[in-house]
């Protein structure tokens, strides 16, 4: 099931049956508080009417979801999920949202839900793959939150936990035979990388007949260039390594 699709209908149903109390009260928590009203099946609004009833704040939430996906994300990158208050703003404005399953907000909604169910179906979208980091999502939040960084670190963790989107096999070959390129000779060699590419996919064939054209036109090079300063960026490679390698 789609949680946040889910969580978006009992919003709606909140408002319908309650349209006097609203969604985002003018008094303290805000967005947050009404959030955590709905999560705990409360349709409360304001004021509160149990005393034990908490507002939803980033330390209790550090409480409630510590081994969280969630909570993994801010670990790793300061961001946290919570900041969000689903305005919208990135899913209208992402360049490539025609092209992703779930919305960059929708990703936000299913990590702030805390649930198995959810937190896998985050890991499992193809938008995480889709996503091209240009930051206009960043740029347009209100709330300030970096959401290219947060798709790459679910990125990283569905590679492992090995539960990647199966279209997005491509788009991982892609990326390693690009790095493996630079790796190799300190920038990119266009050969090489589809070449490497093409053997990772078996896309064989795939736009084949437009080399020939690109050869006679120097648009591509059998050898790759030497460069200056190739061993530093052979240590790039290697410190990378050694940070994964600590933070396993």
């Amino acid at each position: 099931m789609d949680f946040a699709r889910r969580f978006g209908t009992e919003l709606a149903v909140s408002l319908l049956m309650h349209p006097g109390r609203g969604c985002i009260p003018a008094a303290t928590g805000g967005p947050r508080d009404c959030f955590w009203s709905l999560r705990q099946g409360r349709e409360t609004g304001y004021p509160p009417e149990t005393p034990e009833r908490i507002p939803m704040s980033h330390s209790s939430h550090a409480c409630d979801h510590a081994s969280g996906l969630a909570h993994q994300v801010r670990e790793a990158t300061g961001e946290s999920a919570f900041r969000c208050y689903q305005c919208g703003k990135c899913s209208a404005g992402c360049p490539l949202a025609a092209e992703m399953d779930v919305p960059p907000s929708q990703i936000l909604r299913l990590l702030q839900l805390g649930l198995p169910d959810a937190e896998q179906e985050a890991l499992l979208a193809y938008s995480i793959w889709v996503c091209l980091t240009c930051e206009t999502c960043a740029a347009r939040c209100p709330q300030e939150v970096d959401i290219p960084r947060v798709m790459e670190y679910l990125r990283q963790e569905s590679l492992r936990r090995g539960t990647m989107h199966p279209r997005a096999k491509d788009i991982l070959a892609f990326h390693r035979s690009l790095l493996d390129s630079v790796r190799r000779s300190g920038r990119l060699h266009e050969v090489s990388l589809i070449a490497t590419y093409k053997l990772r996919t078996g896309h064989l064939l795939q736009d084949v007949m437009a080399a020939p054209g690109m050869l006679v036109r120097g648009k591509l090079s059998l050898l790759p260039h030497s460069i200056d300063g190739k061993q530093e960026v052979a240590r790039i490679f290697e410190r990378t390594a050694e940070g994964k390698a600590d933070h396993a």
